[in-house]
């Protein structure tokens, strides 16, 4: 059986967009005129797996102060091929997941968008950008 307490922090977790952990909870039923104790609503969410979600560190993924050379605009903003294998062109993003970020980097060509290589990994260095990249299914390179 579930109890009005609980129901009640359900309620405020969820309109908080499960930001609130058990403090806030707490704060918010005490304001509306529930009495409860700050302890029993930390042992409830507790027991019934009700956490907040919490935010992800901000985490710099680009140098811009390097002494490296730095490539060339050759494409000046035009992104557009009259023929297949013309023009590729790559970038590099990043998916959090609950084991940490994965960095993943793609070539495109310009003319079809298609997939032409990615490669997936952990850290996000030079190895990352360095072939030989995995080739989608299907792919005639």
């Amino acid at each position: 059986m579930i109890s009005r307490l609980l129901v009640l922090i359900k309620t405020a977790h969820t309109e908080s967009r499960a930001t609130y952990g058990s403090p806030r909870v707490h704060a918010e039923l005490k304001a509306s005129g529930e009495r409860c104790s700050k302890n029993r609503i930390a042992r409830l969410m507790r027991e019934h797996e009700i956490r907040a979600k919490q935010r992800r560190r901000f985490k710099t993924t680009t140098d811009s102060k390097h002494r490296y050379p730095v490539a060339g605009n050759i494409l000046n903003r035009e992104f557009e091929a009259d023929n297949p294998n013309q023009v590729w062109a790559g970038d590099i993003t990043y998916v959090p997941t609950q084991e940490g970020w994965l960095y993943l980097a793609a070539v495109l060509d310009l003319n079809s968008r298609y997939c032409v290589g990615f490669k997936a990994g952990g850290r996000i260095d030079a190895r990352l950008t360095r072939m030989p990249l995995a080739w989608p299914s299907g792919a005639e390179v």
